[in-house]
């Protein structure tokens, strides 16, 4: 269970936008994550490059979650693989 709360938590941080944009600001450079890179190109027109960013920003997350999964053997859906009879329901 604590290596899928670790994942929430790391795609969390992945999709992270309302913090830098809030605390930081739009235009600084400090402190801009990928899902900001995103929103300032769409703001300022450039729907190409945005869509490009976000499908970066998909693909990572996609990525991380494959990597915790396969890599750490995290079972996230308990109890439907094997021979295992729960209640009269065989799996």
């Amino acid at each position: 269970m604590l290596l899928v709360a670790v994942l929430f938590r790391v795609m969390d941080v992945l999709r992270m936008f309302d913090l830098p944009y809030l605390l930081v600001g739009s235009q600084k450079q400090s402190a801009q994550t990928i899902s900001v890179l995103a929103f300032n190109e769409a703001n300022n027109l450039r729907y190409g490059s945005a869509a490009a960013y976000s499908t970066l920003l998909f693909l990572y997350v996609v990525l991380v979650a494959y990597a915790f999964v396969r890599l750490l053997g995290t079972d996230l859906i308990a109890g439907t693989r094997g021979n295992r009879t729960r209640k009269g329901f065989t799996a």
